[in-house]
């Protein structure tokens, strides 16, 4: 259902012409019958590097699916994948009737107008090609990075009603305006660009890698050609890709529930209680009552997984990785269904790599405390 008491709207005054590139298995000439029953679309983009978290996430929102209720999720790859990679993820959708999978690989070709950032690969664009990818199958779809965990059904965050909003979604747990975001360019001792100026410093700084499009909207606003334009004349608007992107152009945008998009990634990089305070003074709720009705976990910034975050904050935030790790690993064993898929479907590779992880952790606490 929606949140009309949380939501805000920010109101503000494309046509891709590129061929589509192939599909991997959806054919619009051989769409299965279930398909005229789907009530929900969701939508992942990601490159190999990034495929093992990408099934987790997809399982935790199988697990989480309401008994009965449908989702086709639409894969948008850079290239092709492994038919191993691809394997573990049918795997997924063959132990749940309710999902289904359509593939998009982008082709060289079509990828090479995309710059990976300072440290996105340029899979992060590839939801600009979601409104041309998906024309003849739905107007909005639900994103959702790979780097995150669905902790409850979607149902009330895709009947979000949107009105002419392009985009639907969370404010950033660490720059929730445009006058934090701003600042980080004079943190680091630049100009603030011309076209960051043009922002009012109380339009929210939404973060991207969970949100609701109008991809109606999107279309009939000609946004993919704004954006592409953008990118060109000013490659400094999309410094953090197309989160930053889609800022700079201030399109019609809706602020809704944090729940959809708890930034529990934040907590490593800028410390467990400044999170916890912008959550509480720009959310209007605190971090842990969040989480005790979660929707999406997202791990922005420092993962759980990444042995190399960890040893980063070896010297800093133990506490907060720690408390960021427990929370990981208390999900995953919340839910029985849910550790299931973890070790039958997902491969034994991942299950190798979060104990790895986990070894890791429990090694780098008992260095920090003696």
């Amino acid at each position: 259902m929606p949140h009309p008491e949380l939501a805000t709207s920010i109101s503000s005054p494309m046509t891709d012409t590129t061929q589509q590139a192939p599909n991997q298995a959806f054919d619009e000439s051989t769409e299965s019958a279930t398909s005229a029953t789907v009530s929900r679309h969701v939508a992942y983009a990601f490159d190999q590097g990034y495929v093992n978290v990408s099934l987790l996430s997809i399982a935790s929102l199988a697990a989480y699916q309401e008994e009965g209720q449908s989702t086709v999720i639409h894969l948008v790859t850079d290239g092709e994948l492994p038919s191993e990679s691809i394997q573990r993820f049918e795997a997924i959708a063959k132990r749940h009737p309710g999902i289904e999978l359509r593939w998009y690989p982008i082709t060289e070709q079509r990828a090479a107008k995309f710059a990976a950032g300072w440290r996105w690969p340029r899979a992060t664009y590839f939801r600009l090609l979601l409104p041309e990818l998906l024309e003849s199958q739905t107007d909005r779809v639900i994103y959702i990075d790979g780097d995150t965990l669905v902790l409850g059904d979607l149902g009330g965050f895709w009947e979000i009603e949107m009105g002419e909003h392009i985009v639907a979604g969370c404010v950033d747990a660490t720059w929730p305006n445009c006058k934090l975001r701003k600042e980080q360019f004079d943190r680091h001792q630049r100009e603030v660009p011309a076209v960051w100026k043009a922002v009012p410093d109380d339009y929210p700084y939404m973060n991207g890698g969970v949100l609701l499009l109008n991809l109606a909207e999107w279309r009939r606003t000609k946004l993919t050609e704004r954006c592409y334009q953008m990118m060109e004349v000013h490659p400094e608007s999309c410094e953090i890709v197309d989160q930053d992107l889609l800022t700079v152009l201030q399109i019609p945008r809706l602020v809704i529930d944090p729940k959809w998009n708890i930034q529990a990634g934040a907590l490593g990089w800028y410390g467990y209680h400044k999170t916890a305070r912008t959550y509480e003074s720009s959310m209007g709720r605190s971090f842990e009552a969040l989480m005790q009705e979660p929707g999406i976990l997202h791990f922005c910034g420092d993962c759980p997984w990444d042995g190399l975050s960890i040893s980063r904050l070896k010297s800093r935030n133990v506490v907060e990785q720690k408390y960021l790790q427990e929370l990981w690993r208390s999900r995953l064993k919340s839910t029985p269904a849910y550790s299931a898929h973890v070790a039958r479907l997902l491969g034994k590779g991942l299950v190798r790599d979060l104990k790895a992880m986990r070894h890791r952790l429990r090694k780098r606490y008992q260095e920090a405390g003696s």
